[in-house]
């Protein structure tokens, strides 16, 4: 993979993308990335990753590694790739915040379509009908349809049901219960 193809791979990613060389130096960063950082508008490129991210050194490729930068609480997913016979390593850290994994689980436990996990991430937010519609390319009324869908599948008839059901499925998560 070339650098630009990581920032095309990086805008369709709905998480936090970030691409260092061999030697731990910030080749990409996507802008959900340094959001999630709270570093709104700075540049990492350049800058070594183990400056922003304590990432512990026995993390396995591909499992999820729970870290902190700056205020923010996230499950990383670490990566090693070869990018060609010429080419370095590179390793990619795909992250999320802990209340994102935790929607997109609480989405995949009550069979919740893709669309509909994102739909409820938004709401979830407090985001109104007209702005979930608008930050999906999609109509109110579409959005208004999801909604009574994922509403009917966990069981609820409001949007204060919904963040009161999602909270309890969080915290039976976080319980290591279901």
């Amino acid at each position: 993979m070339q650098d630009a193809e990581f920032g095309v791979l990086g805008e369709r990613v709905d998480a936090g993308l970030v691409v260092t060389d061999e030697g731990g130096v910030v080749v990409y960063a996507n802008s959900q990335f340094v959001a999630l950082c709270g570093l709104r508008g700075e540049s990492l490129t350049g800058h070594r990753l183990d400056a922003l991210i304590d990432l512990p050194a026995s993390s396995a490729e591909g499992g999820p590694v729970g870290v902190s930068i700056g205020n923010a609480n996230l499950d990383m997913h670490v990566y090693g790739i070869v990018a060609g016979h010429h080419e370095p390593h590179r390793l990619l850290l795909f992250a999320c915040s802990h209340e994102s994994m935790k929607c997109r689980n609480l989405a995949e436990r009550y069979g919740l379509s893709p669309r509909e996990g994102d739909i409820l991430s938004h709401a979830l937010e407090g985001m109104r009908v007209e702005s979930i519609a608008e930050g999906c390319g999609i109509s109110a009324h579409t959005v208004r349809n999801h909604l009574k869908s994922i509403y009917r599948k966990l069981g609820v008839h409001s949007r204060v049901e919904l963040m009161r059901r999602c909270q309890d499925s969080a915290g039976a998560e976080d319980k290591g219960g279901r």
